[in-house]
């Protein structure tokens, strides 16, 4: 079975750290190199399965589901907060998203559950975060499952052909771009990466058309 390696969490684990709360606490004081290897493993991931463009569907995931042996189930409730989950315990390995999710949000939550799969699997749980800062063992699934989807430096070279239209502003452009390639990527992420890479300033997601569109994805 194919499965990348984590050199951070491997490591950390070595010195001991046995709990996701005592990797987690340890990645905030330099979750940098962490979260550089994550994308890296994330593009291993698409290459040995083939991936080639950032329409990723659902069928695609399940194909790498059943081949990381993870039973996939759809829960037709609804839990506050909660998107998805990672099980690995005695009954066996799984993931449970929900099913009223569209399909980008769907594809993107299961991507995310596959990096804890990948990396976390043999962690104990933890019930609740209780740090200030964000829990890099989340934020790294979110930057695996985007970065798997549509990888950093191929959104950045689409994005600089869009070129820009007469009366087009940063936010036209990148709707055009998800438009264009049917990128499975929340709305949430065009946002960081653009703001990220200096093409549009935060302040500009603050309009409420694009605050909708960000909410209508989750």
């Amino acid at each position: 079975m194919f499965r990348p390696i984590s050199r951070v969490t491997e490591r950390l684990k070595s010195y001991g750290m046995t709990t996701a709360a005592q990797v987690a606490a340890l990645l905030t004081l330099d979750p940098e190199p962490y979260y550089v290897e994550l994308k890296e493993l994330a593009r291993q991931v698409r290459e040995h399965y083939a991936l080639t463009s950032p329409r990723i569907r659902c069928s695609d995931l399940r194909k790498i589901y059943r081949a990381q042996g993870i039973e996939l189930i759809l829960w037709p409730g609804k839990v506050r907060n909660v998107r998805g989950a990672y099980f690995n315990d005695e009954w066996g390995v799984a993931v449970m998203v929900m099913k009223e999710l569209p399909e980008g949000p769907l594809v993107f939550t299961m991507a995310h559950e596959l990096k804890h799969h990948l990396v976390d699997s043999d962690l104990k749980p933890y019930p609740r975060w209780r740090f200030d800062q964000p829990n890099p063992i989340e934020v790294g699934a979110d930057l695996f499952a985007a970065e798997l989807i549509y990888p950093e430096k191929a959104f950045e070279f689409d994005l600089g052909r869009m070129g820009r239209r007469v009366g087009d502003g940063p936010l036209d452009v990148l709707l055009r771009l998800k438009k264009k390639t049917g990128a499975s990527l929340p709305h949430r992420i065009f946002r960081e990466r653009a703001v990220l890479m200096g093409f549009a300033p935060a302040s500009l997601f603050r309009m409420s058309s694009w605050l909708k569109l960000e909410k209508a994805d989750w």
